[in-house]
């Protein structure tokens, strides 16, 4: 399978499994905006808030391909080794749902992080990874010189000014990112072949859910919000409750980021209704392209 696959994958896994749990869990009744998702308080999540109703996840893929490269290129502490289970071969997306909701069964807690290879098809749950490895697997010459004016500018370079709110109402700073958005940025940057991918626990929008992000080596690469826009005319997620899909791509026709004023625009913002979205993943991956 192809890397931007494996975002659609993650897309449909937040849809079906996490906003199904989530507005299962929601309170009803008792929320001041009835068409988003409550705490646990019956309040309205604010963004920048964290939802407790699902997992925060962390993939890095493709630039780690064994467990030995893993090993040697210094991505997980040594005290977390021997918790290191083997790579897991899934056949589709469905059978990756099952991977994930059974290691959710097994408790593995609010978030966790997993390596996963997109041309084998094998994922492997990896307790804790450095924040920063302590080198890398294929830097280039061009790409240790980029690398490192980059890292001169901080983690908030590889992002767009409303990464935290889409009003841009929280101001996206290094010290406010989570620590899987560092780690996403931080290992994409120091190994140019490998892919990050998140489902976000930290709401963004106003329905209370996180994003899913795909980033590479510049930064955040393909993004998909849930928002609740009552207003809104065409395709929904949730029609009822009018939840709305966006979906976003931060790479222009020669896939090249685009900047203003030193931050990440979108190249491609369009909405995604629910029928799209259940298309076969090639095919739909083909048509957002």
């Amino acid at each position: 399978m192809e890397s931007k696959e494996f975002f659609w994958w993650l897309v449909n896994y937040h849809v079906h499994e996490n906003l199904s749990e989530s507005l299962n869990a929601s309170p009803k009744g008792v929320s001041s905006l009835e068409g988003v998702i409550a705490r646990r308080d019956g309040m309205p999540f604010s963004e920048g808030d964290e939802s407790s109703y699902y997992q925060g996840l962390l993939f890095l893929t493709d630039g780690v391909r064994t467990l030995r490269g893993l090993d040697n290129s210094g991505w997980i502490p040594e005290d977390g080794k021997d918790e290191l289970e083997g790579f897991t071969y899934v056949s589709g997306m469905e059978d990756f749902f099952a991977y994930l909701k059974h290691k959710k069964a097994e408790g593995e807690g609010e978030g966790t992080a997993y390596v996963f290879n997109t041309e084998s098809q094998v994922v492997m749950n990896v307790p804790e990874f450095i924040n920063s490895p302590r080198k890398s697997l294929s830097l280039t010459e061009d790409l240790v010189q980029k690398t490192a004016v980059e890292q001169s500018r901080g983690l908030s370079y590889a992002l767009p000014e409303d990464f935290l709110s889409l009003d841009k109402d929280v101001p996206v700073r290094d010290r406010k990112l989570g620590t899987k958005t560092r780690l996403a940025i931080r290992h994409t940057r120091a190994d140019g072949d490998v892919k990050a991918y998140q489902i976000k626990r930290t709401v963004k929008g106003k329905l209370g859910m996180g994003t899913v992000t795909y980033f590479d080596h510049n930064g955040l690469r393909e993004e998909f919000i849930l928002d609740y826009r009552p207003e809104h005319k065409g395709e929904f997620i949730d029609f009822e409750r009018k939840i709305v899909g966006i979906y976003r791509l931060y790479r222009d026709e020669n896939d090249k980021p685009v900047r203003q004023n030193g931050w990440l625009v979108p190249c491609v913002e369009r909405f995604i209704g629910m029928k799209e979205l259940t298309l076969p993943v090639r095919e739909y991956s083909r048509r957002v392209a």
